[in-house]
């Protein structure tokens, strides 16, 4: 009983180390891959601006949805039909803040954005919450599915 007890733990002592460095190879090339991802990312927040529907057609997968923040959704072929507006318009994306989790071949990214924007009312400032579903196909990482949220200023503090 005590050979048993005794090889268990030699083999745990053994293999231990090995699990901490695994670890950390995997966070090596998740730096890697994130700025990939975050490449892709301001490829397609330039695209808005440019309204270059093209980058879009790449960039994002072809059973593509979002969900805006009043509970439409949306697709790709709507993005496109979009950026030929010339009353409403994207004027610039700013990524405040980015965070990316890793599973197998899909990532999920979590943004804060500065936002311009103009439409028929004026020009607007906004900030939006985001997480995009991002997934590798064909080597290259796409968007497959978003969702977007107001930030509302918080209210004025009472005099």
């Amino acid at each position: 009983m005590k050979r048993i007890l005794f090889a268990t733990l030699f083999i745990l002592i053994a293999v231990a180390p090995n699990f901490g460095q695994a670890a950390s190879k995997s966070a090596k090339a998740d730096g890697k891959v994130e700025q990939e991802i975050f490449k892709a990312l301001d490829e397609v927040l330039t695209a808005l601006v440019k309204r270059d529907g093209a980058v879009i057609e790449r960039l994002f997968t072809d059973d593509y949805f979002t969900v805006y923040d009043g509970g439409q959704v949306g697709d790709r072929a709507r993005l496109i039909e979009s950026l030929k507006s010339t009353t409403n318009g994207w004027d610039d994306w700013q990524r405040v803040e980015s965070k990316v989790n890793f599973h197998s071949n899909t990532a999920i990214v979590l943004c804060r954005y500065q936002v311009k924007f103009h439409n028929s009312t004026g020009s607007h400032e906004a900030l939006w919450r985001s997480t995009g579903v991002w997934v590798k196909e064909g080597g290259q990482w796409r968007l497959a599915a978003s969702q977007f949220t107001v930030i509302k200023p918080p209210p004025p503090k009472p005099q």
